[in-house]
């Protein structure tokens, strides 16, 4: 009886020293008892109800199948490329905020325009040298200071590029527009300040005055339209990202930056042309589209004899007329700083040309009184009917050259096409009304 209970004892030991060994071994190759447990409890991706795996798959070898899936880390494809996420909120309230202060520069340097042609028109020596000489210290000290705020927006999206790096080339075209606002601001304090009184003598000092002025107001207005572009590319990619389709937002964003250039527009209008067209394609040819452009004719002049204030005045006037085809169902974008593209979607072209009429007689027959004195403004305009499947590009160029051939038919008239060939269009009788008024700027 003591040898069996002696042999049976022997043979558990062994048994289970053998069981011992194999659940070391299992383990140590990760598929021991636990492995197997984790495989029944996996929790499927996007699923809370607990499953087992599908027939051989017995999950992971990572430690980490015991976490819930919705705390591990999400796994991405090497091979894809990542879309374009959506541009951070702080990065656009960055740019906006850049854009305001590129305004607010440019506003007090109109300030001083207008002050230095005011004092040019003085009968007193001394009086124009004690003004000017003011006039160039005040613009002095506007682009330091001006310099001070674009060194501090340089870095704060230096800082934003590196806490948000999904701005990418957005961000960095952001930062070297406001590098170049800083050197060229810098280059004009240098000249004002090496610029002597005694030795360019009084007219060539007030002259370079108003020389580095005027240079500095259309460099802000570049730059605001550039950042106005940026703005642009920015919802292009918001969208994108919301619709979660990247891919479109690249390539939509390329082309509406080949397109800006070429045409030499603002891309948000390349972009808003393009998809205009593209509404209307899928349509069909049922509902017309027709496109329009009104341009100022020679008011560099403007700026020239009365000052980029009073310019700014009159282009508030003509905004706010071409704004106003809004409401005969023209949708109005600002193509460079004194042209406008219009679409008239739904409305056809001799509706069309009526609404273009109204802003062109109505500029014609306004007086801007200035000083005492009367400042004529005219416009040239162009019509184009669309056609199914049009090509932005193409009817980009149509736009542009008719324009052109208006203003060397001699400016203030608007052409259409008759087949290839431009021709003025019918003057809507009776002159629709339009009356002489005048405004002072």
């Amino acid at each position: 009886m003591l040898y069996v209970l002696s042999v049976f004892l022997f043979v558990a030991v062994v048994a289970a020293g053998n069981l011992y060994l194999g659940f070391a071994t299992a383990t140590a190759l990760g598929r021991g008892p636990q492995r197997w447990a984790r495989g029944f409890c996996r929790t499927k991706p996007n699923d809370d109800a607990i499953a087992p795996p599908p027939f051989g798959d017995w999950g992971a070898s990572s430690a980490s199948d015991a976490l819930p899936s919705d705390a591990l880390p999400k796994e991405t494809d090497a091979t894809e490329p990542p879309s374009k996420p959506a541009v951070s909120r702080e990065w656009k309230e960055a740019v906006e905020d850049i854009r305001r202060h590129a305004g607010e520069h440019r506003d007090r340097l109109l300030d001083i325009d207008e002050k230095a042609r005011l004092s040019s028109k003085n009968d007193d020596t001394e009086g124009i040298t004690e003004s000017a000489t003011q006039c160039a210290a005040e613009l002095v000290q506007a682009g330091r200071d001006y310099i001070k705020q674009q060194a501090s927006n340089v870095s704060r999206i230096e800082t934003l590029q590196k806490e948000h790096g999904d701005v990418g080339a957005l961000g960095e075209g952001v930062k070297k527009q406001a590098e170049r606002a800083l050197q060229t601001t810098q280059k004009a304090v240098d000249q004002m300040d090496e610029l002597d009184l005694t030795t360019a003598g009084l007219e060539d000092y007030c002259r370079q005055l108003l020389q580095e002025t005027g240079d500095q107001i259309e460099h802000c207005q570049e730059y605001r339209e550039a950042l106005d572009d940026t703005l642009a590319q920015a919802q292009l990619r918001e969208t994108a990202h919301d619709a979660d389709d990247g891919d479109v937002a690249e390539e939509e964003e390329d082309e509406m930056t080949r397109l800006g250039r070429e045409l030499g527009v603002r891309h948000s209008v390349a972009l808003a042309l393009k998809r205009t067209l593209a509404r209307h394609t899928e349509r069909g040819a049922a509902t017309p589209l027709t496109l329009a452009a009104v341009d100022l004719d020679e008011f560099s002049s403007v700026n020239d004899r009365h000052g980029h204030k009073v310019a700014d005045r009159i282009l508030c006037q003509f905004e706010e007329l071409v704004t106003c085809l809004a409401r005969d169902g023209g949708e109005a974008h600002p193509a460079s700083g004194q042209q406008y593209w219009i679409a008239f979607d739904g409305i056809a072209e001799a509706e069309a040309i009526v609404a273009i009429e109204r802003v062109r007689q109505t500029m014609e027959r306004t007086r801007f009184q200035h000083q005492g004195g009367g400042i004529r403004v005219t416009v040239s305009a162009a019509v184009v009917e669309a056609s199914e499947g049009a090509d932005p590009r193409t009817m980009g160029k149509r736009l542009l050259g008719l324009v052109q051939e208006a203003k060397r038919l001699g400016r203030n008239r608007t052409l259409q096409l008759d087949g290839a060939l431009p021709v003025p269009v019918p003057v809507p009788a009776p002159n629709l009304g339009v009356e002489t008024k005048v405004i002072m700027v």
